[in-house]
């Protein structure tokens, strides 16, 4: 029996044996777990938060039920689990090593910022030259018109399409549902247990990249609109140029007659935002959908993640009512006819 088996197993033999849903605060799991209180329940079980007297931490403790510790999907997936959290857990702070990671990730966020502005410096004259419109609102924005009404439409635009992508892209495991093949279990990500810094930690990580990936689907939009004159046809050569990319980023394509249809689409629908509104959409766009997709939403304030969830869905709230502010211009908030 390997590791990840024993954990598993042991898990579930630990929650079969327990009156289930009743760990009093103090209780003594193993002669090394003593639990805290709870954090939180679902389909998948129950979490507790309890101290490790062995090692003097704080962790989390997740019981799989009895009736789903003989579902092979299930286990999978708790395996999974189980896997993610040895590799965290075998990470020790060294100060070398996180000096090192430090430089570098400091070093890929200057490179970055380079390459975004070289970019912006290199494509802005053809953008200008072949697709004027397309920097309409970008130019009022770094301007510091941040309260134009075009800015904010295509704000707001950039908030309703990423959250639309987002549940776009989320429906791709109903589609392989529905095809008769269930999805293959996927690594889940312990992070959102950590509350509100999960959702910084993310939405910095994603700022970055809200401009770096909208700028190379305008790279290759303006070099074919240099070379091809026909919208269409415009759109029809990114989606087969930007393929290989997205379906490698998104999907694991092992199901290619779910995959293919749902990339192509996910690609025209991105183009669409693009050639419909402009850059500052798409950047909108990249950044909503990102950080949907990347983090998990709830209604239930029980889960453990529901902090995170409130100010992620809280933010995406404040940035689609801002845009919805700048959009009006000098017209009242309420409305003439209302006001009157």
């Amino acid at each position: 029996m390997d590791e990840v088996t024993r954990l598993a197993h042991d898990s579930v033999a630990t929650a079969s044996g327990a009156d289930w849903g009743r760990f009093a605060p103090g209780t003594l799991l193993a002669g090394r777990f003593r639990i805290v209180a709870p954090l939180g329940r679902g389909g998948m079980g129950e979490v507790y938060r309890a101290e490790d007297l062995k090692l003097g931490q704080t962790v989390a403790l997740k019981f799989l039920p009895e009736h789903l510790s003989h579902d092979p999907v299930r286990l999978a997936q708790f395996h999974n689990e189980v896997r993610s959290l040895i590799v965290g857990a075998r990470h020790s702070v060294n100060v070398p090593i996180e000096y090192n990671r430090l430089t570098l990730l400091v070093g890929t966020a200057l490179f970055g910022a380079a390459a975004v502005w070289l970019t912006y410096i290199a494509l802005e004259p053809f953008v200008r030259r072949f697709w004027p419109e397309l920097r309409i609102g970008w130019s009022r924005l770094i301007t510091g018109r941040f309260r134009d009404p075009g800015v904010g439409r295509e704000v707001l635009v950039g908030v309703a399409s990423g959250a639309v992508i987002a549940v776009y892209i989320l429906s791709h495991a109903l589609a392989q549902r529905l095809t008769g093949s269930d999805p293959p279990p996927v690594l889940s990500s312990t992070a959102p247990l950590d509350g509100v810094r999960a959702v910084l930690v993310t939405l910095m990580f994603n700022i970055p990249r809200a401009l770096i990936s909208p700028f190379q689907v305008v790279f290759v939009v303006v070099l074919l609109k240099a070379l091809v004159k026909r919208t269409w046809l415009v759109v029809a050569l990114a989606c087969v140029i930007v393929f290989p990319i997205a379906i490698n980023g998104l999907f694991s394509g092992e199901q290619l007659a779910v995959d293919v249809p749902y990339t192509v689409l996910g690609i025209a629908m991105v183009v669409a935002v693009l050639l419909r509104f402009g850059l500052v959409a798409l950047c909108v766009t990249f950044f909503v959908f990102e950080t949907l997709v990347e983090l998990p939403t709830t209604l239930d304030f029980s889960m453990p993640y529901a902090a995170a969830s409130t100010w992620l869905l809280a933010g995406a709230a404040a940035l689609a009512a801002f845009g919805f502010y700048a959009a009006r211009g000098d017209e009242p908030l309420l409305g003439k006819a209302l006001l009157d």
